[in-house]
């Protein structure tokens, strides 16, 4: 179980990474460009995402704490 929840974590994580990624690229584009509406409603999307991201992460943390505090006061 503890196996699954990190490797959870890990894709959040990358996931996390790649959309901050396109985040910084598409905030340069709105720089040099003529301020496309898409682009900034992409960024928004974006930043939700990866906001929604950061809150998959913390509940997994907390799951994981939640499951070793348990396993260590009843490990079966």
């Amino acid at each position: 179980m503890f196996n699954r929840l990190e490797e959870i974590k890990e894709l959040r994580k990358t996931r996390k990474l790649v959309a901050e990624k396109e985040l910084n690229r598409l905030e340069k584009d709105y720089q040099f460009e003529n301020r496309n509406e898409k682009i900034a409603q992409r960024m928004g999307n974006i930043k939700s995402k990866i906001n929604q991201l950061e809150k998959d992460l913390e509940n997994l943390t907390d799951l994981e704490n939640k499951f070793k505090k348990k396993y260590e006061t009843d490990p079966f």
